[in-house]
Order: structure tokens, then sequence, then C-alpha cells
């Protein structure tokens, strides 16, 4: 769904066990991020998005 990589490339094992848990992880903390920020919207005249 994420369009990281293809079934094929599961397959022919170019993308090992490994790397598929890797790429999970790194899809887990980019929606947990962008649940952060819709959650705590920016506020006005704050230059850092985490203040």
């Amino acid at each position: 769904m994420a369009k990281v990589v293809t079934v094929t490339e599961i397959k022919e094992g170019t993308v090992t066990l490994s790397d598929l848990c890797k790429i999970n992880a790194l899809l887990d903390m980019q929606s947990d991020v962008q649940r952060y920020y819709l959650d705590h919207p920016k506020k006005k005249g704050a230059d850092a998005p985490w203040t």
C-alpha cells in the first residue's frame, strides 16, 4: 500500500525479512508522527513544530 517494495522483490529475495521489519517500523513511526501533528497543531507564532 505504501509502494515501498513489490511482491516480486520479496519473492526474488531482493528484499529480506529484516528489510521488511525495518520498513514496517519506519512506516509505523511515520504514522505516529503524522498522528501527533494532527493531535497537536502548531501554535500561531511558534517557530518549531514541537512547541
